[in-house]
């Protein structure tokens, strides 16, 4: 996985924001809460329930990081 950048991020509309973020918790094993992700990732084949458990590699933490400051940045919905 590459390192986003902010400026390529804030071309992203909010729900794109919320798909890649969450996209990357999804292919590290976590077991999504909500009708909405469960509806978009599916948790079949999850393994992780507590999202600070999640093992993230620097540069996936590094862009959720950056994701969720744009999303601030936006006033974009949780």
């Amino acid at each position: 996985m590459n390192q986003f950048t902010k400026a390529n991020l804030r071309q992203l509309s909010c729900e794109n924001l919320w798909y890649v973020r969450n996209s990357i918790f999804a292919e590290n094993g976590y077991c999504f809460r909500t009708k909405r992700a469960q509806s978009y990732f599916d948790n079949a084949g999850c393994w992780v329930s507590d999202q600070a458990q999640v093992k993230l590699s620097l540069i996936e933490r590094q862009n959720v990081g950056s994701i969720v400051q744009v999303e601030g940045e936006r006033g974009c919905p949780k």
